[in-house]
């Protein structure tokens, strides 16, 4: 990706770490990868890669570097998933991440 002059690639569900979830953005014009991660929820819902994509490009156009936008994207993902644990067996399409937008909006901010 890097070789099609995209300035910073971001790839999720990165772990080095059991229990450990996250995402790595690295920076072609520096050579360099810098990585965050999160507690490792383990269920499985559809979409929390649209979540993350959306929230990940809504953060870089509030200003924040590619590492902060990934870190508020993934923190948004894990409380989504958080907020749909409860209903999970009748919520198992997508997570409530409308339920989410609160910390998300702290986390621009």
């Amino acid at each position: 990706l890097a070789k099609l002059d995209v300035k910073n690639v971001v790839i999720t569900g990165v772990s080095f770490e059991k229990g450990k979830l996250g995402a790595s953005v690295y920076h072609a014009d520096t050579d360099t990868f810098e990585y965050y991660f999160n507690e490792k929820i383990d269920v499985a819902f559809h979409g929390t890669g649209d979540v993350f994509s959306s929230a990940f490009a809504g953060a870089l156009m509030n200003g924040k570097s590619a590492i902060e936008a990934a870190k508020i994207a993934a923190d948004f993902v894990v409380e989504a998933i958080k907020k749909t644990l409860d209903d999970k067996k009748d919520h198992w399409y997508g997570v409530k991440f409308e339920k989410a937008i609160p910390s998300l909006i702290k986390a621009l901010n």
